[in-house]
């Protein structure tokens, strides 16, 4: 328990770094929990105490996705990118990743092999 109280049952952990967040999911993120993960952003937002920063998933832990998952993924690309930061993903499930294949829009995300990797590329 930090000073942001309990974390919800879909976030494992959240770290923060200079100019980098690192979110790591856990369980399922699909149509049930993301309605829960979007209103947790909404309240965040809202208390102020979700700066803009590049941020970085990391799926290790995430049991299920399906399309609602990658749609959450894309909108937040979109927003991020509106305010000039990025979004990198990391140990993506065999499901995410064939969603994304079968989608053909594995190119419109910036996934890295290595989360020290993706941690370098942020902080350029």
């Amino acid at each position: 328990m930090g000073m942001h109280g309990a974390l919800p049952s879909f976030v494992e952990v959240a770290e923060e770094g200079k100019n980098i967040r690192i979110v790591r999911l856990k369980g399922p993120i699909d149509m049930l929990t993301i309605p829960g993960i979007e209103k947790f952003v909404r309240v965040a937002r809202r208390k102020k105490r979700i700066s803009k920063k590049n941020i970085l998933i990391d799926f290790k832990n995430v049991t299920h996705v399906d399309s609602s998952t990658i749609a959450m993924l894309l909108e937040a690309i979109s927003e991020l990118k509106h305010e000039k930061y990025r979004l990198i993903l990391i140990n993506l499930t065999k499901q995410l990743k064939s969603l994304l294949e079968i989608l053909k829009i594995e190119r419109q995300f910036y996934i890295c092999d290595s989360e020290e990797k993706a941690i370098q590329e942020l902080t350029i």
